[in-house]
């Protein structure tokens, strides 16, 4: 399993490194560049994307006894908690 960490924050990207380098998180790249200079061709070979990846939490929630961890996944911080909350409370996968 290869991640790719997007972050243009220098210091969460150097965070994410440095829990890379302890294997906190997922093994894999981080990405400074801006999300809008990514392109899906640069994501083919991963098999976990998170965006605006910030400190990994995400990864680490995606332990390898997740059965999430298995599955190609890409994710975002994107939405917002109350939002995050509507969509589960109509049962939909996210």
């Amino acid at each position: 399993m290869v991640a790719y960490y997007n972050e243009i924050d220098p210091y969460a990207a150097e965070w994410l490194r440095n829990l890379i380098a302890m294997g906190e998180i997922a093994p894999g790249i981080v990405d400074e560049r801006s999300i809008e200079d990514v392109s899906p061709d640069d994501l083919r070979e991963f098999t976990q994307c998170h965006f605006f990846a910030g400190i990994g939490v995400w990864s680490l929630s995606l332990s390898p006894e997740s059965r999430l961890a298995r599955r190609p996944t890409h994710l975002d911080r994107i939405m917002s908690l109350p939002a995050l909350l509507r969509v589960r409370s109509q049962n939909w996968v996210c």
